[in-house]
């Protein structure tokens, strides 16, 4: 699983969910890194597949994200405005 360049990622996450997926990939005997390159891996392929399939054409985020990210690009617009 590993590969000539990894990435090192901080995330935030739910503490009981975590637990949860350090179970599992203890379960699995792999380390929590190895179980999360295979998920995204897994989810990736996914993903891939159904935009072959023509079933979806882009990535789905939830709602909440959507609407922060947009928040998020209003504040720095507005900044910019006011910085000229």
């Amino acid at each position: 699983m590993k590969s000539k360049r990894t990435v090192h990622i901080a995330a935030e996450v739910d503490p009981d969910l975590w637990e949860q997926f350090r179970e599992q990939a203890f379960a699995e005997n792999l380390t929590t890194g190895q179980l999360l390159y295979k998920l995204i891996a897994t989810y990736l392929g996914m993903v891939q597949n159904y935009q072959e399939e023509g079933t979806i054409s882009t990535l789905v985020r939830p709602p909440e994200d959507m609407a922060s990210e947009k928040e998020l690009q209003r504040e720095l617009e507005e900044d910019s405005e006011n910085e000229t």
